[in-house]
Parts: structure tokens; C-alpha cells; sequence
């Protein structure tokens, strides 16, 4: 999660560069590689540096991923986009505990990892044949006028060698850096400090399911564990469906509401019509989902309780994700 939260600031920042495609090709290649690692690790510590590996080469689905949805839809229909495309990494908590404890159960905590390095591989060749390049490149700067040959003194080459190298460590390792200068604007800094709290708070949920329903009152196995993740799922489909649509039409609303219209006829959009009512029911609902859920693991309340309480979780959730990640674009 450390990996995940890091790489993306390099993926998003080389995307841009190099386009989507070979971003994904990469990444996934080398997810592949390092998954199957995990699989042979003879201790703990190349397990974790392999999963760490692993989970960097991964996070270029977030950051990348949402740069394919810029490329491809307008700006009034990224919501939508967006809740679909965010139904992969929120419904892997469903369906992930399911394989994975019937994988671990059966055969150990090794399949898990070779089941991941097969479907990374799966991915990777779908990309490879299916998946076109997004970005539009710009157009090609003009050919530079061609210079005389001169000579040059070995001093004098190893320098420019140098500078050149400096140059290319600084553009791919510390540039990228650069985008986290956004965080003295308020608007950034408090978007991302909301989706901070709110994905910490996915994976606190996601543990705590773990841990409570594993012991006294409930006692359940790993089967039944996994099948407790299925009310958040559809919370997060119903989510799905239905805000990152909502979010659409309250910025085409606004839009016509204030008579923003270009010379054409077509409709004006600004990122900020898409923060009205959607926005007081998100930060409203999301922490009672959460509380609600919290309060019913701590008396012990029967299981259709708490399970109501992810459902709202996950539809709330999913207002906070999709809304977080279109706000940048």
C-alpha cells in the first residue's frame, strides 16, 4: 500500500511522455515479474520486498487509468466513466477474499501469488492486443538546422555527457515530484486530505471485517468471511450506476443554470459544478455509514445489521472516490 501510494507521482508523470500504452506494458510487466518472486520467496524479507515491488509496478492502473479516461471522454462525461472504471479497484476487496481464501485454504499462501502473477500476464497480453494508445501526441518540434561537425576536447565531451546525465536523472527522478508543490493551493490540499481519510478508511473497514467476524460472537470461517465483502460490492455497483451519472448531469445543470455557452451553442463546464448537493451527502453519509458500521462490530449486533451498514458505506464511498478523481480534470 506504501508502493501504491508512492509510484503513481513517476507513472502519471512518464505517461505523459511516453504514452499510456507503454506505461501499462511496463508496469504490468513488471508486476508479473515480481509477483512471481513473491511466489518463490524463501523468507519473509524478500516476500515483503517483492510485494512492495509489486504493489509499485501496480499503481500505474490508478494514475494511468484515469489519465485513458481524460483522453477518451469529455469533460461531461467523466463521471460516468469514471464510476465504471472505479468498480475494479473497490470490487477487488469483494472478490479478492473469496479467491483468496479458498486458494490459501487449499493449497497456501503461495497460490495467491502465482494466481496474481497469471492474471497479471492475462492483463498484460490484452493490452498488448487490444488496448491502442490514448494520449495525443503533439506535433513534432521542427528539425534543428544541421551544425557542422567540430571537434571537442575529452574534457569538454565528458561534460556535456555529464550535464545530459544529470539532466535525464533529474527529469525522471525528481521532476515527477514536482506535481506535490500543488498541495499549498487549499482546494488540493483539502481534496486530497478528504480521499486520504476516505481510502484509509476503505482498508480500516476491509481489516476490521477480518478481524471482528473472525471471533466471538460471530466465529466465521473463511468462506463465510469472504462472502461479508459481497454488501459493500453492491454498494459499490449501486454507486456506480448511479453517481458518477448524478455528478454528470448536476455539472450539465449548472451549467445551463448559469447560461455558460460558447459560440457554438455547446454547453460551458467548470470542475466546481460538480461540488453542490452531491457533495453534503457525501461527507454526510460516509462517516455515518462508517460509525454505523464501527458501532455494530462493537456490541456484537446480528449480522444483517452491519452488513447494512457497508452497503451505504460502499455507495458512499464511491461518491467520494469518483469525485476526488475527476475534481483534476
Amino acid at each position: 500500500m506504501i508502493s501504491m501510494a508512492i509510484f503513481p507521482l513517476w507513472w502519471s508523470s512518464f505517461s505523459e511522455q511516453f504514452g499510456r500504452r507503454s506505461i501499462y506494458l511496463v508496469s504490468f510487466t513488471l508486476f508479473v515479474i515480481f509477483s512471481v518472486l513473491s511466489a518463490v520467496s524463501t523468507n519473509i524479507t524478500m516476500l515483503v520486498v517483492f510485494r512492495m515491488c509489486a504493489g509499485g509496478a501496480s499503481a500505474s492502473a490508478h494514475s494511468t487509468g484515469a489519465g485513458s479516461i481524460a483522453d477518451l471522454f469529455e469533460v461531461f462525461e467523466r463521471g460516468r466513466a469514471m464510476s465504471i472504471f472505479y468498480l475494479g479497484p473497490l470490487l477487488g476487496p469483494l472478490v479478492a477474499p473469496v479467491i483468496g481464501g479458498v486458494l490459501t485454504q487449499e493449497l497456501g499462501w503461495q497460490a495467491t501469488m502465482w494466481f496474481l502473477a497469471i492474471y497479471g500476464l492475462i492483463v498484460l497480453l490484452m493490452i498488448l492486443f487490444f488496448l491502442p494508445e490514448t494520449l495525443q501526441r503533439r506535433r513534432p518540434e521542427e528539425a534543428l538546422p544541421t551544425e557542422e561537425l567540430s571537434r571537442m576536447r575529452t574534457m569538454d565531451s565528458a561534460k556535456v555527457r555529464t550535464k545530459r546525465l544529470v539532466k535525464s536523472v533529474r527529469r525522471f527522478l525528481i521532476d515527477p515530484l514536482g506535481v506535490v508543490r500543488y498541495l499549498r493551493f487549499p482546494a488540493v490540499f483539502i481534496t486530497v486530505l478528504l480521499a486520504a481519510i476516505a481510502f484509509g478508511s476503505l482498508y480500516v473497514v476491509n481489516i476490521a471485517i477480518q478481524q471482528k467476524f473472525t471471533r466471538d460472537p460471530y466465529n466465521y470461517g473463511q468462506l463465510l468471511l469472504g462472502l461479508l465483502y459481497i454488501p459493500s460490492g453492491a454498494g459499490y455497483i449501486v454507486g456506480s450506476l448511479c453517481g458518477g451519472h448524478w455528478i454528470d448531469r448536476i455539472m450539465a445543470r449548472e451549467a445551463r443554470k448559469a447560461n455558460r455557452y460558447d459560440e457554438n451553442g455547446k454547453l460551458i463546464y467548470l470542475p466546481e459544478d460538480r461540488m453542490r448537493e452531491n457533495a453534503w451527502i457525501m461527507v454526510t453519509a460516509y462517516p455515518l455509514a462508517l460509525l454505523m458500521f464501527g458501532w455494530t462490530l462493537r456490541y456484537g449486533l446480528p449480522t444483517p445489521v452491519p452488513c447494512v451498514a457497508l452497503f451505504f458505506f460502499g455507495i458512499s464511498s464511491m461518491l467520494v472516490f469518483v469525485r476526488h478523481r475527476i475534481s483534476y480534470q
